[in-house]
């Protein structure tokens, strides 16, 4: 926003108090159009679709330059709102591998409430507003006291899915992966998944080759799949 508009706004909505004249017809429709669209662009927002008028609001301030800074706008009202209504929710979880799918649902919950309005306005700021909401989720999250959970999450469900790939255990285990993705988890869980396929091929070359191969060799195997196959699981 340059700083005409901003003080066109300013003028608009504070002018009466300070004995400012009235604006002009294009000043007081920037202004009304702000008021509308940050309305909609609320992290509370519960529009099922969007008005006529929400799309001429935001078309107005697009044409006038404002599209960025209404972008950044929303995305400090999501951090505040975060903070303030979500992250006390989560932090009453004492986090184990047994609660760990209850937990991304919640976050996942609170993604979805903020990509709403983005959705309905076809607003292009996806990737920003993944980096915000990503960033947040990060901030709060840390990895040494996630991982050992992750990885004992992993270690659990994956034993679930050599038994049967098509169980409710495997499909809910999959999805809350896909959601680990989508709330900013991907690298957390990236290393935990790479140290549990090491651990699980560790297991399996013991358990079937021991008594056939000479030791040195078994521990050769292990090492490269820590090592290569470990690393390249999760690039």
């Amino acid at each position: 926003m340059n700083d005409t508009s901003r003080r066109a706004i300013f003028n608009y909505i504070f002018g009466e108090n300070l004995g400012i004249g009235p604006p002009s017809q294009c000043t007081q429709n920037v202004a009304t159009a702000w008021k509308l669209a940050n309305h909609f662009f609320s992290p509370e927002c519960t529009y099922k679709e969007i008005s006529p008028n929400i799309k001429t609001a935001i078309n107005i301030l697009c044409h006038h330059g404002l599209k960025e800074r209404l972008q950044e706008n929303y995305e400090h009202a999501i951090r505040i709102h975060f903070t303030e209504k979500f992250l006390p929710i989560l932090q009453t979880y004492n986090i184990t591998h047994s609660n760990l799918t209850e937990f991304i649902e919640k976050l996942t919950e609170a993604y979805h409430i903020y990509e709403q309005p983005l959705i309905l306005s076809h607003f292009n700021t996806s990737k920003s507003f993944r980096q915000t909401f990503h960033a947040l989720v990060n901030n709060y999250i840390s990895e040494d006291k996630v991982y050992p959970i992750f990885l004992g999450w992993l270690l659990e469900n994956m034993a679930f899915w050599e038994e049967n790939e098509s169980s409710p255990q495997v499909t809910c285990f999959l999805s809350t992966c896909k959601n680990m993705e989508l709330v900013g988890l991907q690298k957390h869980l990236e290393r935990a998944f790479a140290e549990s396929i090491s651990q699980r091929l560790n297991k399996y070359i013991r358990e079937k080759y021991s008594k056939k191969w000479d030791r040195s060799i078994q521990e050769e195997i292990v090492e490269w799949t820590i090592n290569k196959l470990g690393k390249l699981i999760s690039l």
